[in-house]
């Protein structure tokens, strides 16, 4: 794909300012798609009995363009001779 990373690079940064807890994303795709759980409201107990409301989940997907059979610029077709592959990499520290 003529659009895909040229590299590892770092995509996303989340920190939680109580636990100076810290995830780095790093991806080589060209796009970030982001979840942020606005549609949760689930009907079944999570951890400690509380139920996942909206916005309580996040997710952070590193892929090509969604749109992409659609650009004329994105071509993102794979075949059995062109195999697709990604990188994705999570980094977990303190501040």
């Amino acid at each position: 794909c003529q659009l895909q990373g040229s590299g590892l690079r770092e995509v996303a940064v989340l920190s939680a300012k109580q636990s100076g807890r810290v995830m780095r994303l790093f991806s080589d795709q060209p796009e970030l798609q982001v979840y942020t759980g606005h549609g949760l409201n689930l009907q079944v107990a999570g951890i400690g009995g509380r139920r996942y409301q909206a916005y309580d989940g996040l997710c952070l997907e590193p892929q090509l363009i969604p749109n992409a059979p659609n650009l004329s610029h994105a071509d993102c077709f794979y075949g059995p001779d062109e195999p697709y592959t990604q990188t994705i990499e999570y980094r977990f520290e303190t501040q």
